[in-house]
């Protein structure tokens, strides 16, 4: 039995700036940090070549006698789409399980792919770098189910950490850990807040939106990205700096520019949620991933962070309670 578990993330800006022609017309540059909430999967070698996938998200279960049989129809087709991808020899059962909700912006998907194929590249022995699984995991939902998104979430589900990560082109992707101290990054875990909206978002269709504009007016979604790039860069001096209070205000400029690109990535609730964060104490805020619901983050005057969650509950947003992974996936040979 193969086990695997990978990290899922908070973004804390550039994002966007990952998505193509963007990333290799200009190059891309993200500040993010993974979290201790995982998608973790469980894999069996069979004597056979059944595929049996099991998801205990959604009370799924995928049965086929072979790897030739696996069609895509909606029905658990990114795992699908993986197992097609590294092509065990024999057939493997499939267990999955995530620790946050379906669809909440934390990079799930990509934290689901690279959970995949860690434990597959356990029970295969492929000889797959980080990179390699990263990319892997890009191109499988990119090419296979041509799902729009950027490289950043694959990246931190492999590697984990507090990084920035510089987008320079096609797959030329550098990682590099942030020098964040680790007194101040249990400072903003003592102070932040992820707070789940109650809304799920379905990122494709969002970030559909940002490509569009980008294809219709490319002048002015290239202005939007160069700003979301330099927020980012001015994030980084934030956090290596342990500026807290310029750190919210770069949290809320990212959100706004991205609005600005995008204006469905913003909806009448999460507008509600922040007035009332902000009327309890919160300094700056931004969505997870694409937006239109799914989590957001609140930074908060400090001694004010129950209040804001208190708040915020009495409008059924719940609080998700985290912290910050330094590892990356992980493969156990059980």
């Amino acid at each position: 039995m193969i086990v695997c578990r990978a990290p899922v993330r908070i973004d804390f800006g550039g994002g966007g700036t990952d998505i193509e022609p963007y990333s290799t017309d200009h190059g891309g540059f993200v500040i993010n940090a993974a979290i201790n909430k995982y998608v973790r999967t469980i894999a069996f070698q069979r004597n056979d070549p059944i595929i049996k996938i099991i998801s205990s998200d959604y009370s799924t279960i995928v049965e086929k006698n072979s790897i030739e049989d696996l069609t895509y129809d909606t029905s658990l087709d990114l795992i699908k789409a993986i197992i097609k991808r590294m092509n065990p020899e024999t057939g493997v059962d499939i267990i999955v399980r995530s620790d946050t909700p379906p669809k909440s912006g934390l990079g799930a998907s990509a934290s689901l792919c690279t959970s995949v194929i860690g434990a597959l590249k356990g029970i295969t022995s492929k000889p797959l770098t980080d990179h390699e699984v990263a990319e892997l995991g890009y191109i499988t939902e990119r090419e296979d189910l041509k799902n729009v998104g950027g490289r950043q979430d694959q990246y931190v589900s492999v590697f984990g950490g507090f990084n920035q990560i510089e987008f320079l082109g096609n797959s030329n992707v550098k990682v590099s850990r942030l020098n964040v101290s680790s007194s101040f990054k249990r400072y903003l875990n003592d102070n932040m807040v992820l707070i789940y909206t109650g809304r799920p978002h379905t990122s494709g269709n969002v970030l559909q939106g940002r490509v569009d504009r980008y294809e219709k007016e490319a002048s002015v979604a290239i202005e939007c990205l160069d700003k979301i790039k330099q927020i980012a860069l001015d994030t980084k001096d934030s956090l290596v700096n342990e500026d807290y209070e310029r750190f919210g205000e770069l949290l809320t400029r990212d959100w706004d520019f991205k609005t600005k690109l995008n204006p469905r990535v913003t909806t009448d609730r999460m507008k509600l949620l922040d007035k009332i964060a902000r009327d309890n104490g919160a300094i700056g805020a931004r969505f997870c991933g694409a937006g239109a619901g799914g989590c957001m983050i609140w930074l908060c005057k400090e001694g004010t962070r129950a209040k804001v969650i208190e708040a915020l509950a009495k409008e059924n947003a719940r609080e998700i309670k985290y912290g910050f992974n330094n590892k990356g996936y992980e493969v156990f040979n059980i």
